[in-house]
């Protein structure tokens, strides 16, 4: 017995300080825990994040377990779904004025969405979420049908414009003719959230979307590090000299990779490249990209979209990337049929060898940094000198299987 509460004394403050970091809102018994922080004031400088599952009649009831930000000392982070209702609204407006610093929101818009609630719900936005030291801000939206720009979304977007501490800046795609007019002096992170099912029509004007202006934006955010854009537009021998981090589409590749006006090249160390409704053409692009384009010496982790190919065939190994650890190979939506079935007898061919081995040598002897390989969300490669270690996840269960690389002829 003894030994138990040594332990205890041990446990519970590890645990405690685990359990409270992110708290999961609506409460089921919000009364309850209330009366937990009543009771234990010191637990409450362990929460750092509350997530936001739904709105419901429990919400208002659990913010005011928050209603004094003195006690919960330590709240920085919001993050979850906050849908434009007159409920979403309400339970938004009872949050604790804390100083967040970093907020991450989704607004699920309905079809019976009226002007009056959007406008209420910017407005409540800035003066419960966005205050002086907010550093990291995403918005993302969803809809089922196109949106439509009105003014309000431009006087949102002027208003978070007077914010100068955002490192951080994701808004969805609809807003960019708006923030792109802005400037953030202290911006590293920059991208547009799109709304997938009509993400083919990015130049119609239901988002508004123009590459064009963002080369000035470019010009005014030198010190820009990440950005998220399925299309960059042009970019100048001199914009974004920083950049480290790149998320787009293919045909956006060639702008972020050339070189800067001095002869160097952007130190990138990740690119991820992402998918649209052209999905042959991407992965036609995707297929031939290492052969036909030269990526930048300083990456480390790359990440593109290639159909179901055999594996004798499936990607050729780069050259000249002597920092490269991890490469991901995505499938397009049309293989997710195989990404759930493949089992380690799948890829093998028909005498018993595996042609996997063999592609995997192949990039582990062109590529010897390499370290972990990721095909088709359901097959994982870890690597080292000696030794390659192959795990396939599916339905039923997980097949692991170790190869050992001296013993390959």
């Amino acid at each position: 017995m003894l030994c138990n509460q040594r332990l205890y004394r041990f446990i519970h403050p590890i645990y405690l300080k685990h359990f409270l970091y992110r708290m999961s809102l609506p409460f089921k018994f919000p009364a309850q825990i209330k009366r937990f922080f009543v009771d234990h004031p010191d637990s409450a400088s362990l929460v750092h994040t509350l997530h936001i599952n739904n709105t419901n009649n429990l919400m208002i009831e659990s913010m005011r377990v928050f209603d004094n930000p003195h006690v919960f000392s330590s709240l920085r982070r919001i993050e979850g779904d906050i849908r434009v209702t007159a409920d979403g609204i309400a339970s938004m407006s009872s949050l604790p004025l804390a100083n967040f610093e970093r907020i991450k929101i989704r607004m699920d818009l309905t079809d019976s969405c009226v002007d009056d609630l959007l406008e209420s719900y910017y407005n409540c936005l800035l003066r419960t979420l966005i205050r002086p030291h907010v550093k990291h801000f995403h918005l993302d939206a969803y809809r089922s049908g196109p949106f439509f720009v009105y003014n309000r979304e431009a006087s949102f977007v002027d208003k978070l414009a007077s914010h100068n501490n955002l490192t951080e800046l994701y808004l969805p795609s609809f807003m960019q003719s708006s923030l792109t007019q802005h400037t953030w002096p202290l911006l590293q992170k920059f991208g547009l959230h799109y709304n997938d099912r009509w993400n083919s029509h990015f130049n119609s004007s239901t988002d508004g979307y123009d590459i064009a202006l963002f080369s000035a934006f470019y010009d005014r955010h030198p010190s820009i590090t990440d950005i998220d854009l399925h299309f960059t537009g042009r970019l100048k021998p001199t914009q974004l000299p920083n950049l480290t981090r790149v998320r787009c589409c293919p045909q956006s590749l060639n702008e972020v990779i050339a070189p800067l006006s001095d002869g160097t090249y952007r130190p990138i160390t990740h690119i991820e490249l992402t998918r649209d409704s052209y999905l042959t053409v991407i992965s036609n692009i995707d297929r031939s990209l290492l052969g036909v384009v030269q990526l930048p010496p300083s990456l480390e982790s790359l990440s593109i979209i290639c159909g179901r190919q055999k594996w004798a065939s499936l990607l050729p190994p780069p050259s000249s990337l002597p920092k490269l650890k991890e490469i991901i190979i995505t499938a397009c939506f049309r293989y997710d049929d195989f990404r759930r079935s493949t089992t380690l007898t799948d890829v093998m061919d028909g005498d018993g060898w595996y042609p996997l081995i063999v592609w995997l040598n192949q990039w582990l002897n062109a590529v010897p940094t390499l370290k972990y390989i990721q095909l088709y969300s359901n097959i994982q490669v870890w690597a080292d000198m000696k030794r390659i270690l192959v795990k396939v996840a599916h339905q039923d269960r997980d097949e692991w299987m170790t190869y050992d690389m001296e013993g390959d002829a």
